[in-house]
């Protein structure tokens, strides 16, 4: 009998954690999903460059064929809200598309945090172009309390700044879809729930689809978090920097910068330097 390598650890972790999920104990569930989730988040975090290597593709092959569908099952049959909140969490840091219909299912959730982990979750799995419809669907929706906000925020944050956009251009949204995406975001930065920081970090990704710096000025005048305020900052750096970039062309719509400023200054916007952090 050879050695024991880090693949049969691995092995072994991956088929106890898949018995656990599947456990009559609920808490031996709920922690069997946590432990999961710390391990797709740490292959979801990995450098790129690891990412190719011959053995982290291997591992990734196995804890996906161990416990993938495990999740999915655990996700739409656990009668345990806290086991459902934890696996959505897992299954958003796997990286594998078979996620992404479970957990659009999963907004649905009558469990608000099961569904804003899904929400969160689905800004990791997809480009815009691919999640954009699920994301227009949730904020057109009424009454959606703080953990719909937040993990809603979050997903919009994941989404622009995704690793499936990575090299590529701008996703081109259009201008009336743009307007409920960034209305939502500015609108939970302004209520200072749960989801204003990822909503004004989401707001320094999402300068690109933004027409007017007055209220992202407004909102940064306001805040009382010194962390939501510098992400406004920077956010409104952001869109200062696509401004002066297109020039006299302003904005995709064709508007001219000072159109962009919403009038503050009736001439061109000129871009202020960035605070040293």
């Amino acid at each position: 009998m050879g050695p024991v390598t880090d693949m049969d650890l691995l092995k072994t972790k991956a088929e106890y954690y898949a018995r656990k999920l599947q456990d009559s104990n609920p808490t031996n569930r709920e922690n069997a999903a946590k432990a999961v989730y710390d391990m797709y988040s740490d292959t979801y975090h990995a450098l790129p460059s690891d990412k190719e290597t011959e053995g982290f593709i291997a591992k990734k092959k196995l804890i996906d064929d161990t416990l993938l569908h495990v999740l999915l099952e655990a996700l739409k049959g656990d009668k345990s809200e806290e086991v459902r909140r934890q696996v959505a969490l897992a299954l958003g840091a796997s990286e594998r598309k078979e996620a992404i219909a479970p957990l659009a299912a999963a907004l649905q959730d009558e469990d608000s945090q099961v569904a804003g982990y899904a929400a969160s979750g689905l800004g990791k799995l997809g480009g815009v172009e691919e999640m954009l419809p699920h994301f227009l669907n949730l904020v057109k929706r009424e009454g959606l309390d703080d953990n719909m906000k937040s993990g809603v925020a979050q997903g919009l944050y994941d989404l622009f700044n995704s690793k499936a956009n990575e090299g590529e251009e701008p996703y081109y949204i259009k201008e009336k879809d743009r307007e409920p995406l960034v209305n939502f975001l500015l609108k939970t930065v302004g209520e200072s729930g749960m989801g204003a920081m990822s909503a004004a970090m989401a707001l320094k990704d999402a300068a690109y689809y933004i027409k007017t710096l007055k209220p992202l000025r407004e909102l940064e005048a306001k805040a009382e978090s010194p962390e939501v305020k510098r992400a406004l900052s920077e956010a409104i750096s952001a869109l200062e920097e696509r401004i002066a970039i297109r020039g006299g062309q302003g904005f995709q719509s064709g508007k001219s910068p000072s159109e962009l400023e919403g009038g503050e200054q009736g001439g061109r916007a000129v871009p202020r330097k960035r605070a040293v952090r």
